[in-house]
């Protein structure tokens, strides 16, 4: 299943700029792992512990992304297991990398997606069922099943482009 949310009013231009000044500081000492540059994933990615910092604005995000995550999941009582959440700048990709971000570790595994600047370029999903390229769209959260093949689309563009990406972990209640 993938939905689409609107963020919440607080999420404005004001706080988007703020969070891509944020990540071109933030990627310099938090790179995606420590095989970088020699890694295979994207180079001008974040660690996932974007949203593990206490700052007033990656606040109004995180607190966000709960509030779309639990319309998702349309449950309450869940046991959050991991929280991951990196982002990534780029001016486009030459070629698809699917991949999934489910860990199997936990009972219901959720990716979500946020695009902070204008691109063109969205995201491909595949399943047995069907294909699908989401449209890009700045102040909308993408949730999905961590365990579908996603991509980001292949093209280029002219300016930087912003998004950020996660998955979460939970647990019933008693397990």
């Amino acid at each position: 299943m993938i939905s689409f949310y609107d963020v919440d009013h607080k999420i404005d231009q004001n706080c988007i700029n703020y969070l891509i000044k944020y990540i071109d500081n933030y990627i310099l000492n938090n790179r995606c792992c420590n095989n970088y540059p020699n890694c295979i994933h994207p180079k001008e990615q974040t660690d996932p512990n974007l949203l593990h910092v206490n700052d007033k604005f990656i606040d109004i995000v995180r607190n966000d992304m709960f509030d779309k995550f639990k319309m998702f999941v349309k449950e309450d009582k869940l046991n959050i297991t991991y929280l991951k959440c990196w982002a990534l700048k780029n001016k486009g990709s030459t070629q698809l990398n699917w991949h999934q971000h489910s860990l199997r570790n936990s009972d219901k595994e959720v990716s979500f997606i946020m695009y902070l600047s204008d691109t063109t370029l969205g995201t491909e999903f595949e399943t047995n069922n069907y294909n699908m390229i989401t449209k890009p769209k700045k102040f909308t959260w993408i949730f999905f099943n961590s365990d579908i093949l996603h991509s980001p689309q292949i093209g280029k563009e002219n300016n930087m482009r912003y998004v950020i990406a996660g998955a979460i972990g939970c647990n019933r209640n008693g397990n």
